[in-house]
């Protein structure tokens, strides 16, 4: 028989709580936080998207009548390279932001959770364990990174790809855009009560 050791599951109230504490920790922090949401996945869109598309061209460029000459392959091959290089920089500046938005935003908020701590009176500590409510500050502060890194990784790291790819596709066929957005935005209506019911 395996017990729950994680503890009564927050409610709702207390998650838009969070939520919102989170979300001007990002306006506070919003210099470092735009690079660190939006560079990662630049420097993905190069390494996964761009990168391909450039060897896809050679490729078409080695597939046509006139063959493949090195005059021809050259600047495909350092757009390569070059891209590759590019966004793997881009990526690892976005990361360098990332990992000082979550120190000092976790620091932010531990130093503020711990100041309303010690605002509350006796009375406050007499019906509640102080050991309790300084680990649910210091958890309080530490999930700052979780849900930072949810955002930039699962959020955004989502949405700037589906974007670059709704632009390129555009160029070829709008019809393609059209149909990828109604098909997410099916998917969404679909999936809706199914997550409301789990809750």
């Amino acid at each position: 028989m395996t017990t729950d050791t994680r503890g009564p599951a927050p409610g709702r109230s207390a998650v838009v709580l969070a939520l919102r504490h989170y979300g001007r920790e990002l306006l506070r922090l919003r210099r470092l936080a735009l690079p660190a949401l939006l560079l990662p996945a630049v420097g993905n869109i190069g390494i996964r998207y761009v990168a391909p598309l450039l060897i896809a061209k050679l490729a078409g460029q080695a597939a046509d009548d006139g063959g493949l000459t090195l005059g021809r392959a050259l600047p495909y091959v350092l757009g390569f390279g070059l891209t590759l290089l590019l966004a793997e920089a881009v990526w690892r500046v976005g990361q360098h932001c990332l990992n000082r938005v979550d120190a000092l935003g976790m620091e932010h908020l531990y130093v503020s959770g711990m100041d309303e701590l010690l605002a509350k009176d006796a009375a406050f500590f007499h019906d509640n364990f102080a050991g309790s409510l300084t680990k649910r500050v210091l958890s309080f502060g530490k999930r700052f990174e979780d849900f930072v890194d949810t955002v930039t990784y699962r959020i955004v790291g989502s949405l700037v790809p589906l974007v670059f790819g709704a632009v390129v596709l555009w160029s070829y066929e709008p019809m393609l855009v059209v149909g990828l957005f109604l098909m997410i935005a099916l998917t969404v209506v679909a999936a809706t009560p199914l997550i409301r019911r789990r809750q």
